[in-house]
């Protein structure tokens, strides 16, 4: 089971992340959507495929971690090196995650978390959250 809400409601009631994803489209990045989502259980292995022209560069998502049941809860991205990336589904921390490579997560529970969709390669928006943080 998988509810995911997005649109203007989302946005003004979450306006810190609609501000993120502005802030990101002023210096040039593709940022698409924020979206809230509420998860329960695991979800299988896939990539998030994009229609030809629509994502060019790539995909990532920025995943906020609103609450989750399971404290062992993990997401995987499979790198294109083969290396796999994972993070812990813990409430309260972001994570930057490609999902233009095969991606995963195993949970025995709920997840609640908001997410921004954005266009762009995972190293450029990493780069640009470096960038912001260092200017500050």
């Amino acid at each position: 089971p998988w509810v995911a809400w997005c649109g203007r409601l989302v946005e003004a009631m979450v306006p810190e992340l609609r501000s993120i994803a502005d802030d990101m489209r002023g210096d040039g990045l593709d940022s698409g959507t924020v979206t809230y989502n509420r998860i329960l259980g695991p979800i299988g292995r896939h990539r998030d495929g994009k229609e030809l022209g629509q994502a060019p560069r790539g995909q990532c998502n920025i995943n906020y971690i609103i609450s989750c049941t399971d404290d062992r809860a993990q997401t995987h991205a499979e790198r294109r090196d083969g290396t796999v990336q994972s993070y812990p589904s813990r409430p309260n921390t972001a994570w930057c995650l490609d999902t233009s490579v095969p991606h995963w997560v195993e949970c025995q529970g709920e997840r609640e978390f908001v997410q921004i969709c954005v266009h762009e390669p995972l190293d450029r928006v990493v780069q640009w959250f470096r960038d912001r943080s260092n200017s500050s």
